[in-house]
């Protein structure tokens, strides 16, 4: 017969045995191997060990998983997809916390499009991208899914993060290339090229021709004129507002004459 301090320290051992049955059990499910408590209660405790012993490795054929050694445990990828890279070799001794392998979804992926710091408060979670890498080939369409908080040190750029899908597995991983993010779409819009826009005293100019230029008597000149840009693609700037269709502006010859306006400005 036991005494009240012995069953006191039985119902104490029992209690922690419990917390810690509990907490292996969810050990293991937080690795990929889940574990029901009622599957071992009736089981003895060399039972429960064999059973516990191949856990994970209901795949692996019988004859093989009897000829492992008890003191290994079984790794899974939460999710399925490819290695893509392994930091380990066979028969290495690992400790927990090390990565073990690096495996993606190939089917799905992130690109990170670096944009300019004027241009970041112009997007938003959730417009449209695309992403051509370098050497050609087809553009890949994406969402944006986050806009950076901060530019990064190197390239004061952005970073923006995009969900493409890559079903056909033709995107591969370190992929560099060219992105562009969809501010807005419209039927109609007013584009020159880049070359024509020059920033002038913290605004945005063109140099417009005047319309009597190719007249006898018209005025062989230019006039500057502020411009309001908005979206940009690989050669044209988008001109919201300051031009109307039918303008003919400076190009390859813009360069010298935003030196003119500048040092007519600065009064030589």
């Amino acid at each position: 017969m036991a005494s009240p301090a012995q069953l006191r320290e039985a119902e104490a051992a029992a209690k922690d045995a419990n917390v810690r049955a509990l907490s292996a059990a969810q050990a293991l499910t937080n690795l990929g191997l889940p574990v029901r408590r009622e599957d071992y209660q009736k089981l003895s405790p060399s039972e429960s060990a064999a059973r516990l012993r191949l856990v994970g490795l209901e795949d692996v054929p019988e004859a093989e998983r009897k000829a492992l050694p008890a003191n290994l445990l079984p790794v899974r990828a939460p999710f399925p997809g490819v290695v893509l890279a392994a930091e380990v070799v066979a028969g290495e001794v690992v400790e927990g916390g090390k990565t073990l392998f690096e495996v993606v979804d190939p089917r799905q992926v992130v690109l990170t499009i670096h944009v300019a710091s004027v241009d970041a408060g112009r997007l938003a979670v959730s417009q449209k991208a695309w992403f051509r890498p370098d050497g050609g080939g087809d553009e890949h369409a994406g969402t944006v899914t986050s806009v950076g908080t901060a530019a990064e040190e190197s390239t004061r750029t952005v970073p923006v993060r995009v969900a493409a899908s890559n079903a056909l597995g033709t995107l591969r991983a370190s992929t560099l290339g060219r992105g562009r993010v969809v501010l807005r779409e419209t039927t109609k819009s007013l584009l020159i090229p880049h070359g024509a826009v020059h920033s002038f005293r913290g605004q945005s100019i063109v140099f417009v021709r005047d319309p009597a230029f190719l007249t006898p008597n018209g005025a062989k000149a230019f006039s500057a004129r502020v411009i309001q840009t908005g979206g940009r693609d690989e050669a044209n700037t988008e001109v919201l507002s300051g031009l109307v269709a039918g303008d003919i502006v400076s190009t390859k010859g813009s360069a010298f004459l935003l030196g003119a306006l500048t040092r007519a400005a600065a009064g030589r």
